[in-house]
């Protein structure tokens, strides 16, 4: 993913713009509609400040199928799942995110 990022990265200011994602399709897809790799370029820069950061850039490159599977979801529940009940409670919540903090009754 990073050296993916690197090549694209033509003028290595560590952010992709529209034109440097263009001139590599020109050059390795001759093809390819660069309408539509504009409309792609438009979804994934969800800043919308004109360039794909590395951040975006790791964000529309991950396989969600793999990041959500069973293993990793159940870890992620029982994470919040303190208690062991088998559901998350408000309670279970504040303790996970008010770890060392006051956290108000009503939250």
């Amino acid at each position: 993913i990073n050296s993916t990022f690197k090549a694209l990265d033509a003028n290595h200011d560590g952010k992709l713009s529209l034109e440097e994602i263009q001139n590599f399709l020109k050059r390795v897809k001759p093809e390819y509609d660069l309408d539509y790799a504009a409309q792609i370029f438009n979804e994934i820069d969800t800043s919308g400040n004109g360039f794909i950061d590395y951040t975006e850039w790791i964000a529309a490159t991950i396989d969600k199928k793999k990041l959500l599977n069973e293993r990793n979801l159940r870890t992620a529940f029982d994470a919040f799942d303190q208690d062991k009940s088998g559901a998350i409670s408000k309670d279970n919540l504040k303790t996970v995110f008010g770890q060392g903090k006051n956290v108000p009754e009503d939250v």
